[in-house]
């Protein structure tokens, strides 16, 4: 039987992260409890959406003042423990391509991200402006049943999980 099956534990009997007596899996690494072992299991990729150029109508100041809102958003959920997807980085790809990308391409594959996503962060409009972008991609993430935030204060920290127990 390999590291990354469950096995019953016949070791020290507590999770490696919580000290739970309830252990249902383990390696030569550690051990996890039936709560850390789903979590260590889970998609942990979350979604930005928000606005960039709206559409291509932004002026490149106004750009950037919505590229930087996207990357905050994006560091403070690396330290709430998710892997997120920030579309706000392509800005600085356009910037040096020698050709545009059109918007729907753009939006066409943000949803293949959204749909690959467990969660979804929407930078509402009354905070950050107007998108409408964003809007369809939230429309979307909510056709599909994704948790959705909108504070980041409200965003809720995971653990993270070391591959290293896998």
């Amino acid at each position: 039987m390999g590291d990354s099956e469950m096995t019953s534990w016949n070791g020290e009997p507590e999770c490696t992260l919580c000290d739970s007596p309830n252990v249902i899996w383990n390696t030569t690494n550690g051990a996890l409890c039936e709560i850390h072992y789903n979590m260590s299991q889970r998609n942990k990729m979350i979604y930005i959406a928000g606005p960039i150029s709206n559409g291509h109508k932004a002026n490149p100041r106004e750009m950037y003042k919505k590229v930087k809102a996207g990357i905050k958003l994006y560091m403070q959920l690396i330290e709430k423990g998710y892997s997120p997807i920030c579309p706000h980085f392509s800005y600085y790809a356009w910037l040096d391509y020698p050709r545009d990308i059109d918007w729907q391409t753009w939006l066409d594959m943000d949803f293949e991200y959204v749909r690959d996503s467990t969660f979804f962060f929407y930078m509402k409009p009354s905070k950050y402006g107007e998108s409408k972008g964003a809007l369809r991609e939230y429309k979307y993430a909510k056709s599909l049943g994704k948790t959705i935030y909108t504070d980041i204060n409200k965003v809720p920290t995971l653990k993270r999980i070391s591959h290293a127990l896998h």
